[in-house]
């Protein structure tokens, strides 16, 4: 058994093989996007990129062949006012790419078709009642947009098949249509007296697994597009059921989980045969592909430096996350109000209402000893790179970055190691990788 440090839902990648998911750290509002592979659940999960953010941030998105990422982050401009970015992650070169950025409302993925170069996004702007428009997001940044005939949906009953190239949503009907196109859209309606509680896309098939209550009776059956329909099982339901269902399909198409409040069904695709499943109150989040009789490489020794990303403070830059898979507690990145920390002694501050560089500096040095200055720049911006000793002689630097209005502070003070990654890479070592890796996000 492998345990997942998820705190947001998980995105299983079309093999199954693979769990994509954002793991809150203990004690903090700092999401990392992580990689769990089954394939050797011994190893550490891979970490991709760190995200300050107060709630979780939307679920990842595999693209269908299995290869990459789309994710998006969210940028709070004020109360009513939010902007998302869509990236993408390439799991083969390590690169995270920026894609599109909506500057009006929330988006957020639910499918990436790479075969045709599209990614699926749901958009709105208001957000109380769910989206209210489909976008056909292009790799090269093209966008199309369709709004919902109706008004705004339901965003929870939402599937995309493995390839990608097809999305699924329960709103009253059943919608489905191309990720490239929502003019490709079909909508099948529930018999007479029926209403839909799931659906999911099978595996592998161009068929659909449907969960329906009508009279007391919940069926799940298998839909075609045409219309088809293929009845799997039929049983009164629960008078304990009072949530919604949903249902999870093997991935290889071959069986449907579907969940409700007090059972877990499994039910083979072509016979109808089920097997009751007691969770004894656990929750079931994914059905994953865990291959067996597979070796366990050995986990790296080397130092995992992290992209960290602060939308609030407008910048991003690289941290230590972990050495061998075991992560660095201690040189962690926390926030608080206008500054935050990296480990305990390097402090990065955007100070309230800064003027000039120089002289934001020349307050910052005034009473300290043995200062020196030199001019640079960082990510393309004007600085000031300052040494200076303190109290009891104790040593310390500090990096000043003019970025539109705004003066940014690095300060790093010498003292007893808090983030020390391994022997021979010093705090003061993390750092000048955070400064030379400082980027602002606007």
């Amino acid at each position: 058994m492998a345990t997942i440090d998820g705190e947001a839902e998980l995105a299983i990648s079309p093999d199954g093989r693979k769990v994509a998911y954002w793991a809150l750290r203990t004690g903090g509002h700092t999401w990392t996007l992580r990689i769990f592979d089954a394939a050797t659940p011994s190893i550490a999960p891979r970490s991709v990129l760190s995200y300050g953010a107060p709630t979780s941030p939307p679920r990842p998105v595999w693209s269908g062949d299995g290869a990459a990422l789309v994710f998006a982050s969210r940028i709070s401009l004020g109360p009513a006012s939010i902007r998302t970015k869509i990236q993408t992650f390439d799991l083969a070169a390590g690169l995270i790419r920026e894609v599109a950025t909506f500057s009006d409302g929330e988006a957020w993925p639910v499918a990436w078709a790479r075969s045709a170069g599209v990614i699926g996004i749901l958009r709105c702007r208001g957000c109380a009642n769910g989206p209210e428009s489909y976008v056909s997001l292009g790799e090269d940044g093209r966008v199309t947009e369709d709004r919902f005939a109706g008004g705004p949906v339901g965003g929870d009953q939402i599937d995309v098949d493995r390839d990608g190239s097809r999305l699924l949503l329960v709103h009253g009907d059943l919608r489905i249509w191309r990720t490239e196109s929502f003019a490709s859209l079909t909508e099948l309606a529930a018999p007479v007296g029926s209403t839909f509680r799931a659906a999911v896309f099978r595996p592998g098939t161009d068929e659909v697994f449907v969960v329906l209550e009508s009279a007391g009776q919940e069926s799940i059956e298998v839909w075609r597009r045409t219309g088809q329909r293929r009845s799997l099982l039929t049983q009164p339901k629960s008078p304990a059921d009072t949530f919604g269902a949903m249902a999870l399909a093997r991935p290889d198409g071959s069986a449907v989980a579907v969940i409700t409040s007090d059972v877990v069904r499994v039910v083979d695709a072509q016979t109808g045969a089920f097997a009751k499943i007691d969770l004894r109150g656990a929750r079931l989040r994914a059905w994953i592909a865990l291959p067996s009789g597979q070796g366990t490489p050995a986990p790296s020794s080397e130092i995992l430096w992290l992209r960290y990303r602060n939308d609030r403070l407008g910048i991003e830059f690289d941290y230590p996350e972990s050495v061998a898979g075991k992560e660095l507690a201690t040189c962690a990145p926390t926030e608080n109000d206008l500054s935050m920390y990296v480990g305990e002694r390097i402090w990065i501050q955007t100070p309230a209402g800064a003027g000039a560089l120089g002289t934001t500096v020349d307050d910052f040095v005034r009473g300290l000893e043995n200062v020196t200055r030199m001019t640079g720049s960082i990510d393309g911006q004007p600085a000031i790179f300052v040494t200076y000793r303190f109290s009891f002689g104790r040593y310390g630097e500090a990096t000043f970055v003019a970025h539109r209005d705004r003066v940014y502070r690095l300060d790093f003070t010498a003292g007893v190691f808090t983030c020390e990654p391994m022997p021979g890479v010093s705090e003061f070592a993390v750092y000048r990788r955070v400064v030379s890796t400082l980027h602002f996000l606007d």
